[in-house]
């Protein structure tokens, strides 16, 4: 039995090989190595696939601009104790900012922009009737540490370097608002529009923590591209 895991194991790391060195064609959303395309449904590997965006800064505002994303680069600067901006944007023209305009690690832009694309309108479509047209957010950047139930912790928040976004409601096209604190429970259309935007983003967003997690985020889901997986 060994042999055949050993057989197997050669066989896949052949693959993956193979796959770095372009020897062997892939289709580009079975492609961990290749950026996601901003024009298709994010792909099983499309967290992996941003990933590559967060080693390459030029590859990244590459893909903003292809994606039609308004994006200035802000300049690098540290605010303190592992705080601060580097290899950020400023984004400008989509829901997201027409409150202001946003700063965020230009990977954790990409991710909003297939978020958005893909996931939160198309849920507020199928779950409300009508497209989203502009979000209400409670920030990227804030130099603070993690936040516990019982205390802050001594690790940074992602929030820390503009790597998070803390989701708090949407306006629809039709006037309609709606927010996490208050539809988040029940049965109701609204209930399931948050539901699915919350398992939209746990396929796109390293880290997404909604109320069910904990009472601190009661409004609003916390997505982040940070180093850790979670889903809650």
């Amino acid at each position: 039995m060994r042999w055949v895991l050993l057989l197997l194991l050669a066989v896949a790391t052949a693959g993956v090989l193979a796959v770095r060195a372009g020897t062997l064609e892939v289709p580009p959303h079975w492609n961990p190595w290749t950026p996601p395309d901003p024009a298709q449904p994010p792909g099983t590997l499309v967290r992996f696939q941003l990933m590559q965006l967060a080693d390459d800064h030029p590859a990244c505002m590459a893909w903003l601009e292809k994606a039609g994303v308004r994006a200035t680069p802000v300049p690098d600067r540290a605010t303190g104790a592992g705080c601060g901006l580097e290899g950020a944007v400023r984004l400008s023209g989509a829901p997201l900012a027409r409150h202001g305009a946003v700063t965020a690690s230009c990977p954790m832009a990409a991710a909003w922009t297939l978020y958005e694309r893909w996931v939160l309108d198309p849920a507020a479509r199928e779950h409300l009737g009508a497209p989203v047209a502009s979000v209400q957010h409670f920030g990227t950047y804030a130099c603070r540490n993690v936040r516990r139930t019982a205390g802050q912790s001594g690790a940074r928040s992602q929030h820390a370097t503009a790597n998070a976004l803390d989701l708090a409601g949407v306006t629809l096209a039709d006037g309609r608002r709606l927010s996490v604190k208050r539809d988040w429970q029940g049965e109701g259309p609204e209930a399931r529009f948050w539901r699915a935007a919350a398992e939209g983003a746990c396929r796109l967003f390293n880290v997404t923590l909604t109320p069910d997690y904990n009472a601190l985020h009661a409004d609003h889901l916390h997505l982040d591209m940070g180093p850790w997986r979670a889903c809650r």
